[in-house]
């Protein structure tokens, strides 16, 4: 209040479970937001088309997320010398996942090492009974290194020595009241800019430019195939050249160019 320009980059948070149980709250607030600025941007469609049902009159903009380009590049690290693929999977691990496919494939494709980093969310609302289980499974299996956390300082390293990246948000049609496509994925810009290719469920939009390096599966059986079908590609693609344009130092420019055209 008392700006005359007002922006940020906001997320319909209220569409997560770790959320629900203030959510009509969070509305109020997001009412309160959108009738006292001038300006906003927003990481999604669903989230322009949110705020401006709230307020037809506000200037709404769509500002995707960036990645620091200067921290996350291709590491001099060499993949495996022995052969073996790697998928990597970074992020909180919680009910907003899907993690039974993930079990599924690690289990069957025996000579991939997938390595998860995030910590376990430990509050009921945050980690259902079979989100648990799935966890508690998958960090048995042989070929699985799990780490609760790793400073992101070495993440750039980390994702350099992956074959490829995962992102396992649930879906609209699997779980209607989970991100409604209201998220952007910071590890699909980190994952690229270390030129490693994404494999993602259905759960958010891809810009059109970055689709090269976004593989989807829409079903929690299709996962093993998708993943097999992507370490296993013998195409060389530049991954990195896909998020030239969302460098962070270009995003804020971008916010700044709507911020002098309001």
């Amino acid at each position: 209040k008392g700006y005359k320009y007002y922006f940020d980059t906001v997320e319909l948070y209220f569409s997560v479970v770790e959320y629900k149980h203030i959510e009509d709250s969070l509305t109020k607030t997001y009412r309160d937001i959108v009738a006292n600025i001038h300006l906003l941007t927003t990481i999604s469609n669903t989230g322009v088309k949110y705020f401006k049902h709230l307020n037809p009159e506000l200037s709404v903009y769509l500002v995707r997320n960036g990645v620091d380009l200067d921290m996350f590049k291709p590491s001099d690290i060499s993949k495996n010398d022995e052969g073996q693929k790697v998928v990597g999977l970074i992020g909180n691990l919680n009910s907003n996942h899907e993690y039974r496919g993930l079990l599924n494939a690690a289990r069957e494709l025996k000579n991939i090492r997938f390595v998860i980093v995030g910590k376990v969310h430990g509050r009921a609302e945050l980690l259902d009974k079979d989100t648990k289980n799935n966890l508690d499974e998958l960090f048995l299996l042989p070929n699985v290194e799990y780490y609760e956390w790793v400073t992101v300082t070495d993440l750039p390293s980390l994702i350099s020595t992956f074959d490829a990246g995962l992102i396992t948000y649930k879906t609209i049609k699997h779980d209607p009241d989970n991100l409604l496509n209201t998220g952007d994925s910071l590890k699909k810009y980190q994952y690229l800019a270390c030129n490693v290719p994404v494999i993602s469920s259905d759960c958010q939009d891809v810009d059109t430019e970055l689709q090269d390096g976004v593989f989807t599966f829409y079903e929690e059986k299709e996962l093993k195939t998708v993943i097999e079908e992507v370490v296993y590609n013998e195409k060389k693609l530049n991954y990195r050249a896909l998020v030239k344009n969302y460098d962070w130092d270009l995003i804020i420019k971008k916010i700044l160019g709507h911020v002098g055209q309001a």
